[in-house]
């Protein structure tokens, strides 16, 4: 009896998934709301959260003037780091590139 268990192949298992939609802006009038109410309070978890939200406010950058300036600021000094690297490697191609093909003969 053993043997006939030993063959038997287990079940297939079942994944059992429900996608949820998720409404950011939703969630962020609820969190207002909430501070808001809490505010009548004047509790101590009300200070903490109100601070809370203020600089998680302010860390992202919301300014579209200033998120197009940084990008902008960001991919000339891309571009300066790539030419600078192409002057660096033509000149270490033209300098030392002959020398090192003489001393290995070819």
């Amino acid at each position: 009896m053993g043997f006939f268990k030993f063959l038997k192949l287990p079940k297939h298992r079942n994944f059992d998934y429900n996608p949820q939609y998720w409404d950011p802006e939703k969630e962020e009038r609820e969190k207002q709301l909430k501070k808001y109410y809490k505010q009548e309070n004047h509790n101590a978890d009300a200070v903490k959260e109100r601070i809370s939200s203020s600089f998680k406010r302010r860390t992202g950058v919301t300014d579209y003037n200033a998120r197009k300036k940084q990008v902008r600021s960001s991919n000339i000094r891309l571009i300066i780091i790539i030419l600078v690297l192409c002057v660096a490697a033509y000149i270490l191609i033209n300098v030392y590139l002959p020398t090192l093909l003489k001393a290995l003969g070819i």
